[in-house]
């Protein structure tokens, strides 16, 4: 069986019985019209360093993506090539020796379903998502109070005992059930600055233990009031030019079973619905995709 050539990976013809086995660039040509989605998952499996970020690589410029990798230095044309070979047997599906099984992504059951919501059971099986939008626990209220300072706790809208024991629940659930089901989750909490939002981050953290520690973020602050000082869009964009994007870069998963990493944000109403197209009650979570946008509120213990 003649092989195909490496320089004619970008012709679509390349495929069946013309492409060899052991050829990456072949096996890459016969998956053309799905390269956005190689290129993502390669980048999710660190089977590319870090720097090689999606948005830098259209589906139209995967000759640019195949140079850079051979730019690195110190890596062989051999590694390069199974970079590649890696990367497109694994997606495709083809059995292989090389196809590194245990990263291979799984379609998600919550995104299957025709509802906004999604079981936190189903959830922790497969993951879709990295980042877990939390509305801060119980505060009984509205808004905030006239003579609102930010850094004065006494003037503002606060948790309640029952919303210290709920974002205490929210911790012991996280805690018994993430590490159970082999999903990481980073130590960094990131929170709103308003003392509601501090609290709860801080009753989780506490909980769950000392390497857990919270982070304030003035991008997950409220714009219910904007008179407060905050627009919706000084939040959405800085969340998505810092945060957000920074959790992008930094996605990782399991080694060994694949599931992605999540990293836990406490807001508002407002900044959780401007950022998944979800509402949710006090304590309640949304499991939201950095990439794709797609979001599905978990149910089963948090509110």
């Amino acid at each position: 069986m003649r092989k195909a050539k490496p320089r004619h990976f970008f012709n679509a013809k390349v495929v069946g019985a013309d492409c060899g086995d052991d050829n990456p660039w072949c096996l890459l040509a016969s998956s053309m019209k799905r390269i956005t989605a190689i290129l993502e998952f390669a980048r999710n499996v660190r089977l590319l360093p870090k720097h090689f970020a999606l948005r830098k690589y259209g589906s139209t410029s995967v000759r640019r993506l195949r140079d850079d990798v051979y730019k690195i230095p110190k890596l062989s044309s051999v590694e390069c090539n199974t970079y590649w070979r890696a990367i497109a047997l694994t997606h495709l599906r083809v059995r292989s020796p090389a196809a590194p099984s245990s990263t291979s992504p799984t379609p998600s059951t919550c995104l299957s379903a025709s509802t906004r919501s999604c079981s936190l059971e189903e959830y922790l099986k497969e993951p879709f998502g990295n980042v877990l939008l939390m509305r801060h626990a119980l505060a009984p209220g509205g808004g905030d109070p006239s003579g609102f300072k930010l850094n004065d706790c006494s003037t503002q809208r606060n948790l309640n005992s029952a919303g210290l024991q709920q974002a205490t629940n929210a911790g012991k659930l996280i805690a018994s059930t993430f590490s159970k089901a082999g999903v990481p989750l980073r130590t960094s909490i990131y929170t709103s600055q308003w003392c509601r939002c501090r609290d709860t981050a801080t009753q989780i953290a506490n909980v769950m233990g000392n390497e857990y520690s919270v982070v304030e973020e003035w991008g997950l602050n409220s714009f219910y009031q904007p008179s407060l000082g905050y627009t919706r869009d000084m939040c959405v964009t800085r969340l998505n030019d810092s945060l957000l994007a920074e959790l992008d870069r930094d996605d990782s998963r399991n080694a060994t079973n694949g599931k992605r990493t999540q990293t836990l944000l406490v807001t508002h109403y407002v900044t959780l619905g401007a950022l998944s197209g979800i509402t949710t009650s006090s304590g309640g979570v949304v499991a939201l995709d950095t990439r794709t946008r797609q979001a599905r509120e978990l149910t089963g213990g948090f509110t």
